[in-house]
């Protein structure tokens, strides 16, 4: 076979008449210019304003000072106030919507303060639960006195079990007990009055709402740590403690290889916390699925109101309006709503 040349194996290419390899780099004719790529936006609709009047009377002063002189949204404060006070009447207090029929709910509240970074999520929330501040170190002070009290008379009861023992060897041996003791009965340990929990496990929230069946609030800053957490593999069951949590009427058993078999016979958990909207995105994308358990919609208080304008201020609490509110908050705790 004859060896091939260049000349033999050239291949002859037309070109198409017209044809400029430096088109795509010239400008294009009048009236096909690109317009500047602009940016895509999501305008939210402005939000109706939380009005004073809207607030109960009694917290109305108190509330309002604190959002000004924290210059937040009135929302910020109306939503935790609220939550606040559902969790200090938990189950002691049920409401009938119907004359005749006997469906009761428990007045729980779920909220959340939605808002973006340093927007005074926390420091907010954290002015409204100054005194329910109060009443934990109250409880606390009295379960300290009552655990050394116990203390004490679990001293007298173990020695008194002794001295019963001693007697009762005595008496088979056919010894005469002249000043016989009695088997004593155990003291009760106290059980401290727990309003509030930042960080439970499933199981130790159980345990407080054994030892408190009027419920109790747990409050997070940030309330995307809780839901992740209900994400991670072996605590799926979490999210299911929480939601029947919100009714405040039901009761729960759990069965653990570890701990055994409890039983919650009252279940009311009021949840807040703090959320930003973008965190938040995922969670209501997945209430228009088939992942809509109804969380979402637990979140009756979340609050994402419009942006106030910031003025510095510096001026004293209204110590009229603080110490009326936290005389309706002691009372609500304290009373057993039997009148």
């Amino acid at each position: 076979m004859p060896e091939s040349t260049y000349e033999d194996t050239q291949i002859d290419v037309e070109i198409e008449e017209g044809f400029n390899p430096d088109y795509h780099q010239q400008s294009a004719p009048p009236g096909d210019e690109w317009l500047p790529p602009q940016p895509i936006t999501t305008n939210l609709l402005p939000v109706l304003p939380l009005l004073p009047e809207m607030i109960p009377e009694h917290l109305r002063p108190w509330l309002t000072d604190t959002a000004y002189r924290m210059k937040c949204p009135l929302d910020f404060v109306a939503s935790p106030a609220l939550v606040m006070l559902s969790s200090l009447i938990g189950t002691r207090l049920t409401i009938q919507p119907k004359t005749r029929d006997d469906w009761t709910i428990v007045p729980n509240l779920w909220g959340a303060i939605i808002g973006d970074p340093s927007s005074m999520k926390t420091p907010s929330s954290s002015a409204v639960f100054k005194p329910l501040t109060r009443l934990v170190l109250a409880a606390q002070g009295r379960f300290e006195e009552g655990m050394r009290a116990y203390e004490m008379e679990m001293v007298e009861y173990e020695a008194q079990k002794k001295a019963h023992a001693a007697q009762a060897q005595d008496r088979h041996k056919g010894k005469t007990i002249d000043n016989p003791v009695s088997y004593p009965e155990a003291p009760t340990k106290p059980k401290e009055r727990r309003y509030i929990a930042n960080d439970p496990t499933t199981e130790k929230l159980a345990d407080l709402l054994n030892e408190n069946p009027t419920g109790l609030l747990v409050s997070r800053d940030e309330l995307i740590a809780l839901l992740a957490t209900w994400e991670k593999s072996g605590r799926e069951q979490d999210r299911a403690f929480y939601l029947e949590g919100w009714n405040g009427s039901g009761s729960i058993t759990i069965d653990r290889i570890a701990r055994g078999t409890s039983y919650v016979k009252f279940i009311c958990i009021a949840l807040f916390g703090g959320i930003q909207p973008a965190k938040l995105l995922g969670y209501l994308r997945a209430a228009t699925d088939y992942d809509n358990d109804g969380f979402v919609q637990r979140l009756q208080l979340a609050v994402y109101p419009d942006k106030v304008p910031w003025s510095y201020t510096d001026e004293y609490p209204d110590k009229h309006a603080r110490d009326k509110a936290f005389a309706l908050i002691q009372q609500l705790a304290d009373s057993d709503f039997s009148t």
